[in-house]
């Protein structure tokens, strides 16, 4: 009996947002997924997985060399497994060319090698510094947030901050949005505790709404996180910020370690959900009997029944 009417009540709950009580959900499901995506690339960042990722190595030629080692090295080169093509750029090519540079590879030329697998990167540069002494591999430019933590450890304490006060604010936001509901629904938790349902029966439903609403921000946050390679493609301002996010692998592992992130945080807001009932039924025993809402009022005035009112008065009955 008692789980029919947890249902029953969370049927009622889903179907009674207004503008009022689903605005602070929303602004907390899009906060959360926000908050999760920065702590999954913060969390990559700190074990280093954001690396450059690229299949494409820029190769400079560092002093003067003769024609036959460039040719051998082609050779070799397009030989190796890993490499998909290899194009060498001309001096004449390259002086004006827009690729970040060092002053040798303009007046030398370089090699562009691609690979077939991001992966491949980092065993084709450690092959080509121990094999060919006259090639530098030249770095890519690496992204704002990366560049920043990389460089600047002392701003780490700033950035743990911020993703802590983000992550109360998404608490909070979730206990005022339950908080309200809670309130609404006060003169009929007070029947339904009348008729013999415990307190904490009735803050499952609440409960369960909660989790309902972290398991979405946790499922948004793949949704987003798999949208990110093309978003950095499409748009400068992100592209500049986080570049290596073009890998799909990347971005793919990004999304696990998001739900992840998610998923635990949706126990915590179903706690927000338990705390917020809980509040509002230890004042039914204090504040007395409620006045009921007023939409409910005033059809009890024009004689007209709520959707719902026969269901509560059967349940009074049972």
């Amino acid at each position: 009996m008692q789980v029919r009417s947890v249902l029953y009540l969370w049927r009622q709950l889903m179907l009674s947002f207004t503008w009022r009580t689903l605005w602070p959900t929303l602004l907390a499901i899009l906060l959360t997924m926000l908050m999760v995506l920065l702590m999954a690339f913060v969390l990559l960042l700190a074990l280093g997985k954001v690396e450059e990722v690229s299949v494409h190595l820029l190769v400079a030629i560092i002093r003067p060399t003769a024609q036959e080692d460039l040719s051998a090295f082609y050779a070799q080169s397009v030989s190796w497994p890993e490499v998909k093509q290899v194009r060498y750029v001309f001096p004449e090519q390259a002086a004006p060319s827009d690729e970040q540079l060092p002053m040798e590879a303009r007046q030398y030329g370089y090699f562009e090698v691609q690979l077939r697998e991001g992966a491949d990167r980092a065993l084709i540069e450690m092959r080509l510094r121990a094999q060919v002494p006259w090639l530098q591999v030249i770095p890519r430019e690496r992204g704002l947030l990366r560049r920043v933590w990389q460089d600047r450890p002392t701003l780490r304490p700033i950035v743990f901050s911020g993703l802590s006060i983000l992550f109360l604010a998404c608490l909070a936001v979730f206990y005022i949005a339950l908080h309200r509901l809670a309130r609404d629904w006060m003169p009929e938790l007070e029947l339904l505790k009348l008729s013999g349902m415990s307190e904490r029966m009735l803050s499952l439903p609440f409960v369960l709404l909660a989790l309902l609403s972290g398991a979405l921000a946790a499922a948004g946050t793949v949704a987003l996180g798999s949208l990110i390679p093309p978003l950095i493609r499409r748009i400068p301002a992100v592209n500049m910020l986080v570049p290596e996010l073009r890998s799909a692998p990347l971005a793919g592992e990004l999304g696990l370690v998001a739900f992840a992130i998610g998923l635990g945080l949706s126990v915590l807001i179903g706690l927000m959900g338990l705390v917020a009932a809980d509040r509002c039924l230890g004042q039914l025993s204090l504040a007395g009997p409620f006045a009921p809402k007023l939409a409910r009022a005033k059809a009890q005035e024009k004689g007209e029944s709520q959707p719902h009112e026969e269901d509560l008065q059967r349940l009074e009955r049972q």
